[in-house]
């Protein structure tokens, strides 16, 4: 009897060890475990965890270093936060910044849910032992659904806007008329009126004789573009004026130019002399009238001299009177009663006394 319990004591002692292998052999195989790695733990808080379970995974940038450890409610009373423990590989720990942020994310459509670590700068210091990370509350899997019924009646909306627009536009029967719908017609109207009248917007689309004008306007652009281009890349004074440094000296000498012109101006407008007599005082008025009288009697003397009118023309026009002049003036040279009686009249004049000024 006693052989036969000692018989089963071996059995159970052997069963036992088996199962305990049993167990580290899966537990070593199983890639969750972390029996066998040092971990470090972090804790985060979301207000919603969508189905969140003890044993989830979670990942940085899609790969496992870790996994749930304890899901829990906030101690304080009205509190619905969920306080999420988080057990991580320590060798990932330098790799996890403390601006990293936690969020809850979904393998496929409906499949289970994980913690992702979006992994924030890694110039700030790395997270340690029971530090917190921030969290983003995941979004309801029916939320995209609710916004897509929120924007299918926008839609139905609009499309109702649409119709009542076309149908504006349309016009007809109980319809009236809107801004938009009397734009269009008047645009239609404009366009069979340039269709079928005779404008020039007609004849430049449709009028094949007046093609001429386009091209001419066309040539008239390349004579201009050529004008432009000759006076950029040319020689002449456009180019000199606009591109090089004797046009500047042209403009700063016309410049001083018109300031000396404007100062002479103003010596003329405000300083008395003869200019500004002539130009400002009445009263000089009057010599320009003498001067137009005299210019008046001088043209008509030298009109008469042309015409041989008197006797300084008939001396210039006739020349039988030079002739005539100089055989007198011959004679009387030759005329010695003529000489003394030039010699007498001069010898009286001197003996004349001079009159002595009052």
């Amino acid at each position: 009897m006693k052989n036969n319990r000692a018989s089963e004591v071996k059995v159970g002692i052997f069963i036992t060890v088996v199962m305990v292998l049993l167990v580290f052999v899966i537990l070593t195989m199983s890639s969750k475990s972390s029996l066998f790695k040092s971990t470090s733990e972090l804790h985060t808080s979301f207000g919603n965890i969508m189905g969140l379970t003890e044993g989830a995974e979670v990942r940085l940038s899609g790969v496992d270093i870790g996994l749930v450890k304890r899901i829990r409610f906030s101690d304080k009373t009205g509190d619905t936060s969920v306080f999420v423990d988080m057990s991580i590989d320590t060798d990932a720990m330098p790799r996890i910044p403390m601006d990293s942020l936690a969020t809850i994310d979904t393998l496929g459509l409906l499949g289970k849910k994980y913690i992702e670590i979006i992994p924030g700068n890694p110039e700030k210091t790395p997270v340690h032992e029971h530090d917190i990370i921030e969290s983003h509350d995941p979004k309801a899997m029916l939320a995209p659904l609710t916004e897509l019924g929120e924007s299918t009646g926008d839609l139905k909306k609009v499309l109702a806007n649409l119709d009542a627009i076309s149908a504006s536009i349309k016009g007809g029967q109980g319809v009236p008329p809107t801004d938009l719908s009397k734009a269009i017609s008047g645009l239609e109207n404009m366009i069979n009126e340039v269709k079928a009248g005779n404008g020039i917007l007609h004849t430049l689309i449709y009028d094949q004789t007046k093609s001429k004008i386009i091209s001419d306007m066309a040539q008239s652009v390349a004579t201009l573009k050529q004008v432009v281009d000759d006076i950029k890349h040319g020689q002449g004074t456009l180019h000199e004026l606009i591109y090089s440094d004797k046009g500047e000296r042209m403009i700063a000498n016309l410049t001083d130019t018109s300031e000396d012109i404007r100062q002479i101006v103003g010596t003329v407008r405000t300083q008395p002399g003869a200019l500004h007599s002539l130009i400002y005082d009445p009263d000089k008025a009057q010599i320009i009238e003498d001067l137009k009288v005299t210019s008046a009697d001088l043209r008509l003397a030298a009109d008469k001299i042309a015409r041989g009118e008197g006797s300084l023309g008939a001396l210039i026009v006739d020349p039988t009177i030079y002739e005539d002049i100089k055989k007198i003036t011959g004679g009387l040279e030759r005329s010695q009663v003529f000489k003394s009686v030039v010699r007498t009249v001069i010898r009286r004049y001197e003996q004349v006394p001079e009159l002595e000024p009052e």
